[in-house]
Protein backbone atom coordinates (compact mmCIF):
# COMPACT_ATOMS: atom_id res chain seq x y z
CA UNK A 1 0.00 0.00 0.00
CA UNK A 2 2.94 2.31 0.80
CA UNK A 3 4.31 1.64 -2.69
CA UNK A 4 0.96 2.30 -4.45
CA UNK A 5 0.42 5.78 -2.52
CA UNK A 6 4.13 6.62 -3.70
CA UNK A 7 3.35 5.91 -7.05
CA UNK A 8 -0.13 7.91 -7.28
CA UNK A 9 1.72 11.09 -5.78
CA UNK A 10 4.29 11.07 -8.49
CA UNK A 11 2.08 10.47 -11.30
CA UNK A 12 -0.25 13.71 -9.65
CA UNK A 13 2.98 15.84 -9.49
CA UNK A 14 4.14 15.12 -13.16
CA UNK A 15 0.16 15.76 -14.61
CA UNK A 16 0.19 18.45 -12.60
CA UNK A 17 3.74 20.32 -14.25
CA UNK A 18 2.55 19.26 -17.53
CA UNK A 19 -0.40 20.88 -17.61
CA UNK A 20 1.40 23.98 -16.25
CA UNK A 21 3.90 24.03 -19.12
CA UNK A 22 1.33 23.68 -21.23
CA UNK A 23 -0.94 26.63 -20.59
CA UNK A 24 2.75 28.47 -21.54
CA UNK A 25 4.40 26.90 -23.99
CA UNK A 26 3.33 24.08 -26.40
CA UNK A 27 4.97 20.82 -27.03
CA UNK A 28 7.35 21.92 -29.96
CA UNK A 29 8.87 24.32 -27.84
CA UNK A 30 7.10 27.36 -29.88
CA UNK A 31 5.69 30.17 -27.39
CA UNK A 32 1.77 30.18 -27.40
CA UNK A 33 0.54 33.07 -29.39
CA UNK A 34 -0.87 36.31 -27.44
CA UNK A 35 -4.08 36.74 -26.32
CA UNK A 36 -5.89 38.56 -29.08
CA UNK A 37 -6.43 42.04 -28.00
CA UNK A 38 -10.47 41.98 -28.60
CA UNK A 39 -13.49 39.73 -28.59
CA UNK A 40 -14.64 38.22 -31.91
CA UNK A 41 -18.08 40.47 -31.52
CA UNK A 42 -16.45 43.21 -31.65
CA UNK A 43 -14.25 43.24 -34.74
CA UNK A 44 -15.02 47.04 -35.51
CA UNK A 45 -12.42 48.17 -32.43
CA UNK A 46 -9.89 46.56 -33.66
CA UNK A 47 -9.43 48.63 -36.71
CA UNK A 48 -7.24 51.62 -36.81
CA UNK A 49 -9.34 54.70 -36.29
CA UNK A 50 -9.62 57.37 -38.28
CA UNK A 51 -7.64 60.75 -36.84
CA UNK A 52 -10.40 63.45 -35.55
CA UNK A 53 -9.98 66.73 -37.18
CA UNK A 54 -8.70 69.14 -34.85
CA UNK A 55 -7.39 73.17 -34.88
CA UNK A 56 -4.05 72.60 -35.56
CA UNK A 57 -5.13 69.91 -38.08
CA UNK A 58 -8.44 70.94 -39.27
CA UNK A 59 -8.29 69.19 -42.94
CA UNK A 60 -6.96 65.76 -44.70
CA UNK A 61 -7.58 63.48 -41.82
CA UNK A 62 -10.50 61.52 -43.78
CA UNK A 63 -8.86 62.29 -47.34
CA UNK A 64 -8.98 58.63 -48.19
CA UNK A 65 -12.79 58.34 -46.78
CA UNK A 66 -15.65 58.13 -49.33
CA UNK A 67 -17.02 61.98 -48.45
CA UNK A 68 -20.45 62.30 -46.57
CA UNK A 69 -20.85 65.82 -46.67
CA UNK A 70 -24.43 66.76 -45.34
CA UNK A 71 -23.29 70.81 -45.16
CA UNK A 72 -21.98 73.26 -46.83
CA UNK A 73 -21.05 76.78 -45.43
CA UNK A 74 -20.03 79.52 -47.74
CA UNK A 75 -18.14 82.60 -46.39
CA UNK A 76 -17.94 85.68 -48.67
CA UNK A 77 -15.42 88.23 -48.54
CA UNK A 78 -15.72 91.58 -50.32
CA UNK A 79 -13.68 93.57 -53.31
CA UNK A 80 -10.24 92.38 -52.72
CA UNK A 81 -8.09 90.22 -55.23
CA UNK A 82 -6.30 87.01 -55.21
CA UNK A 83 -3.10 88.63 -53.60
CA UNK A 84 -4.96 89.92 -49.93
CA UNK A 85 -5.00 86.35 -49.08
CA UNK A 86 -0.94 87.45 -47.63
CA UNK A 87 -2.22 90.06 -45.93
CA UNK A 88 -4.65 87.65 -43.61
CA UNK A 89 -1.92 85.87 -40.91
CA UNK A 90 -4.95 83.50 -40.00
CA UNK A 91 -6.54 82.55 -42.87
CA UNK A 92 -3.50 82.11 -44.61
CA UNK A 93 -2.46 79.63 -41.90
CA UNK A 94 -5.77 77.90 -42.49
CA UNK A 95 -5.47 77.60 -45.58
CA UNK A 96 -1.77 76.22 -45.55
CA UNK A 97 -3.16 73.54 -43.51
CA UNK A 98 -6.19 73.20 -45.87
CA UNK A 99 -6.55 73.86 -49.37
CA UNK A 100 -7.33 76.82 -51.92
CA UNK A 101 -7.61 77.37 -55.64
CA UNK A 102 -4.74 79.63 -57.30
CA UNK A 103 -6.95 80.50 -60.26
CA UNK A 104 -10.22 81.08 -59.06
CA UNK A 105 -12.11 83.81 -60.50
CA UNK A 106 -15.42 85.78 -60.27
CA UNK A 107 -17.88 86.54 -63.11
CA UNK A 108 -18.38 89.74 -62.90
CA UNK A 109 -19.17 93.41 -61.49
CA UNK A 110 -20.32 95.23 -59.18
CA UNK A 111 -21.24 92.62 -55.95
CA UNK A 112 -24.51 91.49 -56.53
CA UNK A 113 -24.46 89.92 -59.87
CA UNK A 114 -21.38 87.30 -58.42
CA UNK A 115 -23.89 86.60 -55.69
CA UNK A 116 -26.34 85.20 -57.70
CA UNK A 117 -24.42 83.09 -60.43
CA UNK A 118 -22.35 81.66 -57.41
CA UNK A 119 -25.93 80.55 -55.91
CA UNK A 120 -28.21 80.53 -59.09
CA UNK A 121 -26.26 79.99 -62.24
CA UNK A 122 -27.77 82.48 -63.87
CA UNK A 123 -27.17 86.65 -64.00
CA UNK A 124 -30.40 88.28 -64.83
CA UNK A 125 -30.43 91.33 -67.36
CA UNK A 126 -32.21 93.39 -65.26
CA UNK A 127 -29.27 93.10 -62.79
CA UNK A 128 -26.31 92.74 -65.00
CA UNK A 129 -23.73 95.61 -63.81
CA UNK A 130 -26.39 97.07 -60.87
CA UNK A 131 -25.75 96.57 -57.16
CA UNK A 132 -29.97 97.34 -57.34
CA UNK A 133 -32.20 96.52 -54.21
CA UNK A 134 -34.73 93.76 -54.32
CA UNK A 135 -37.76 94.91 -55.93
CA UNK A 136 -39.90 95.66 -59.55
CA UNK A 137 -37.28 93.81 -61.70
CA UNK A 138 -34.21 93.48 -59.87
CA UNK A 139 -35.38 89.84 -59.57
CA UNK A 140 -33.82 86.52 -60.14
CA UNK A 141 -37.42 84.66 -60.89
CA UNK A 142 -35.34 81.10 -61.21
CA UNK A 143 -34.09 78.19 -59.45
CA UNK A 144 -31.33 78.44 -56.87
CA UNK A 145 -28.88 76.37 -54.57
CA UNK A 146 -31.54 77.83 -51.54
CA UNK A 147 -34.35 76.16 -53.48
CA UNK A 148 -32.40 73.19 -54.09
CA UNK A 149 -32.57 72.02 -50.63
CA UNK A 150 -36.29 72.33 -50.35
CA UNK A 151 -35.84 74.68 -47.26
CA UNK A 152 -32.70 73.64 -45.62
CA UNK A 153 -30.78 76.90 -45.64
CA UNK A 154 -30.37 79.71 -43.74
CA UNK A 155 -28.43 82.91 -44.69
CA UNK A 156 -26.26 84.53 -41.45
CA UNK A 157 -26.22 88.07 -41.75
CA UNK A 158 -24.11 89.85 -38.97
CA UNK A 159 -25.60 93.28 -39.09
CA UNK A 160 -28.97 92.48 -40.34
CA UNK A 161 -31.38 93.97 -37.99
CA UNK A 162 -34.03 91.78 -38.71
CA UNK A 163 -34.81 88.46 -40.51
CA UNK A 164 -34.62 89.28 -44.29
CA UNK A 165 -34.41 92.89 -44.48
CA UNK A 166 -34.44 93.92 -47.83
CA UNK A 167 -33.38 97.38 -47.57
CA UNK A 168 -29.30 98.43 -46.50
CA UNK A 169 -29.03 99.31 -43.21
CA UNK A 170 -25.91 100.35 -41.29
CA UNK A 171 -23.22 98.16 -42.08
CA UNK A 172 -25.70 95.62 -43.47
CA UNK A 173 -25.50 95.28 -47.27
CA UNK A 174 -29.25 93.62 -49.15
CA UNK A 175 -27.24 92.49 -51.94
CA UNK A 176 -24.40 90.76 -50.24
CA UNK A 177 -27.45 88.13 -49.11
CA UNK A 178 -28.70 86.53 -52.48
CA UNK A 179 -31.92 84.85 -50.86
CA UNK A 180 -34.16 87.92 -50.98
CA UNK A 181 -33.68 88.33 -54.96
CA UNK A 182 -34.87 84.91 -55.85
CA UNK A 183 -39.14 85.41 -55.50
CA UNK A 184 -39.72 81.84 -54.94
CA UNK A 185 -38.17 82.30 -51.56
CA UNK A 186 -40.47 85.15 -50.81
CA UNK A 187 -42.25 82.83 -48.49
CA UNK A 188 -38.95 81.29 -46.80
CA UNK A 189 -37.19 84.45 -46.39
CA UNK A 190 -37.92 85.66 -42.95
CA UNK A 191 -37.22 82.15 -41.25
CA UNK A 192 -34.46 81.44 -42.89
CA UNK A 193 -32.39 84.91 -43.49
CA UNK A 194 -31.49 85.74 -40.03
CA UNK A 195 -29.14 88.06 -37.40
CA UNK A 196 -26.38 86.00 -37.36
CA UNK A 197 -26.38 86.39 -33.65
CA UNK A 198 -29.57 85.45 -33.31
CA UNK A 199 -29.60 83.26 -30.26
CA UNK A 200 -32.24 80.30 -31.17
CA UNK A 201 -31.42 80.81 -35.18
CA UNK A 202 -27.77 81.95 -35.28
CA UNK A 203 -24.78 80.34 -36.53
CA UNK A 204 -23.64 79.33 -33.10
CA UNK A 205 -27.02 78.36 -32.27
CA UNK A 206 -27.13 75.91 -35.33
CA UNK A 207 -23.94 74.74 -34.27
CA UNK A 208 -24.01 73.85 -30.77
CA UNK A 209 -27.47 71.92 -31.44
CA UNK A 210 -26.32 70.01 -34.08
CA UNK A 211 -28.97 71.72 -36.52
CA UNK A 212 -27.25 72.75 -39.66
CA UNK A 213 -28.83 73.53 -42.73
CA UNK A 214 -28.30 71.62 -46.53
CA UNK A 215 -26.78 74.86 -47.36
CA UNK A 216 -25.39 77.89 -45.26
CA UNK A 217 -24.47 81.78 -46.42
CA UNK A 218 -22.23 83.15 -43.86
CA UNK A 219 -22.45 87.24 -44.23
CA UNK A 220 -20.42 89.76 -42.59
CA UNK A 221 -21.14 93.24 -41.95
CA UNK A 222 -19.10 95.67 -44.61
CA UNK A 223 -16.54 96.42 -42.34
CA UNK A 224 -15.73 92.38 -41.37
CA UNK A 225 -16.25 91.50 -45.06
CA UNK A 226 -13.37 93.78 -46.14
CA UNK A 227 -15.83 96.16 -48.80
CA UNK A 228 -15.36 98.95 -46.74
CA UNK A 229 -11.33 98.42 -46.44
CA UNK A 230 -10.06 96.62 -43.30
CA UNK A 231 -8.16 93.32 -44.19
CA UNK A 232 -7.43 92.57 -40.56
CA UNK A 233 -11.04 92.66 -39.57
CA UNK A 234 -12.18 89.74 -42.49
CA UNK A 235 -8.92 88.15 -41.01
CA UNK A 236 -10.08 87.87 -37.63
CA UNK A 237 -13.53 87.27 -38.16
CA UNK A 238 -12.91 84.08 -40.90
CA UNK A 239 -10.86 82.87 -37.98
CA UNK A 240 -12.95 83.13 -35.54
CA UNK A 241 -16.40 81.59 -37.13
CA UNK A 242 -13.78 78.87 -38.76
CA UNK A 243 -12.13 77.68 -35.64
CA UNK A 244 -15.90 77.28 -34.37
CA UNK A 245 -17.40 75.01 -37.30
CA UNK A 246 -13.91 72.83 -37.42
CA UNK A 247 -14.42 72.62 -33.11
CA UNK A 248 -18.32 71.21 -33.87
CA UNK A 249 -19.37 67.75 -33.43
CA UNK A 250 -20.89 67.66 -37.18
CA UNK A 251 -17.36 68.79 -38.83
CA UNK A 252 -15.60 66.53 -37.04
CA UNK A 253 -18.15 63.35 -38.02
CA UNK A 254 -16.88 64.26 -41.67
CA UNK A 255 -20.58 66.03 -42.42
CA UNK A 256 -19.52 69.61 -43.01
CA UNK A 257 -17.52 71.66 -45.85
CA UNK A 258 -16.64 75.27 -45.98
CA UNK A 259 -15.57 77.29 -48.74
CA UNK A 260 -14.03 81.05 -48.25
CA UNK A 261 -14.14 83.22 -51.11
CA UNK A 262 -14.83 86.75 -52.80
CA UNK A 263 -17.57 88.22 -54.62
CA UNK A 264 -15.30 89.87 -56.76
CA UNK A 265 -11.90 91.33 -57.11
CA UNK A 266 -10.46 95.46 -56.82
CA UNK A 267 -10.92 96.36 -60.42
CA UNK A 268 -7.31 95.09 -61.24
CA UNK A 269 -6.68 91.81 -61.42
CA UNK A 270 -8.92 90.13 -63.81
CA UNK A 271 -11.53 89.12 -61.28
CA UNK A 272 -9.10 86.86 -59.65
CA UNK A 273 -10.02 86.24 -55.93
CA UNK A 274 -9.08 83.67 -53.28
CA UNK A 275 -10.45 80.73 -52.81
CA UNK A 276 -10.11 78.33 -49.68
CA UNK A 277 -11.65 75.19 -48.51
CA UNK A 278 -12.13 73.37 -45.45
CA UNK A 279 -13.03 69.85 -45.06
CA UNK A 280 -12.09 66.59 -43.64
CA UNK A 281 -11.34 65.71 -47.31
CA UNK A 282 -9.39 68.20 -48.74
CA UNK A 283 -5.81 67.04 -48.67
CA UNK A 284 -3.83 69.53 -46.21
CA UNK A 285 -1.79 71.93 -48.29
CA UNK A 286 -3.67 71.45 -51.27
CA UNK A 287 -3.31 73.76 -54.21
CA UNK A 288 -5.38 73.07 -57.34
CA UNK A 289 -4.22 74.76 -60.40
CA UNK A 290 -6.55 76.07 -63.27
CA UNK A 291 -9.07 78.52 -64.33
CA UNK A 292 -12.25 78.03 -61.91
CA UNK A 293 -15.26 80.52 -61.31
CA UNK A 294 -18.27 80.78 -59.38
CA UNK A 295 -20.19 79.15 -62.01
CA UNK A 296 -17.55 75.90 -60.62
CA UNK A 297 -18.46 76.43 -57.29
CA UNK A 298 -22.00 76.15 -57.31
CA UNK A 299 -21.31 72.99 -59.14
CA UNK A 300 -19.26 71.46 -56.49
CA UNK A 301 -21.72 72.68 -54.31
CA UNK A 302 -24.17 71.26 -55.63
CA UNK A 303 -22.99 68.05 -56.25
CA UNK A 304 -21.92 67.41 -53.14
CA UNK A 305 -24.92 67.78 -51.39
CA UNK A 306 -26.53 65.56 -54.17
CA UNK A 307 -28.27 68.23 -56.69
CA UNK A 308 -28.43 68.57 -60.13
CA UNK A 309 -26.46 71.75 -61.68
CA UNK A 310 -28.44 74.87 -62.22
CA UNK A 311 -27.58 76.89 -65.41
CA UNK A 312 -24.12 78.11 -66.21
CA UNK A 313 -22.75 75.41 -63.51
CA UNK A 314 -23.95 72.70 -66.28
CA UNK A 315 -21.29 74.06 -68.09
CA UNK A 316 -18.53 74.71 -65.26
CA UNK A 317 -16.02 71.64 -65.11
CA UNK A 318 -16.14 68.98 -62.83
CA UNK A 319 -12.92 68.46 -62.29
CA UNK A 320 -12.82 70.98 -59.49
CA UNK A 321 -15.01 69.11 -57.00
CA UNK A 322 -12.52 66.08 -57.18
CA UNK A 323 -9.66 68.01 -57.04
CA UNK A 324 -10.68 69.24 -53.79
CA UNK A 325 -11.75 66.02 -52.92
CA UNK A 326 -15.32 66.11 -52.40
CA UNK A 327 -16.91 64.82 -55.65
CA UNK A 328 -16.85 61.67 -57.17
Amino acid sequence: MGWFRLLTLVLMVALAAGCSLAGTQPATGVPAPAAAAFSDDTPELAQPLTPLPTAEHPCGSMAASAPHVAHVIVLMMEHHAAPVLAAMPRLQAIARRCGRATGYHAVSHPSLPNYLALTGGRIPAAVAGSDCDPGGSCVSTGPSVFSQTGGSWRVWAQAMPRPCQRLNQGTYAVRHTAAPYYTGLRSQCRARQVPLGDRTRGLAAALAAGRLPAFGLLVPDITDDQHDGCVACGDRFAARWLGRIIASDAYRRGQVAVFVTWDEDDFGHRNHVPLVVVSPYTQAGLRVAGSFTHYALLRTVEKTLGYPPLGRARQAPNTFGRALGLTG
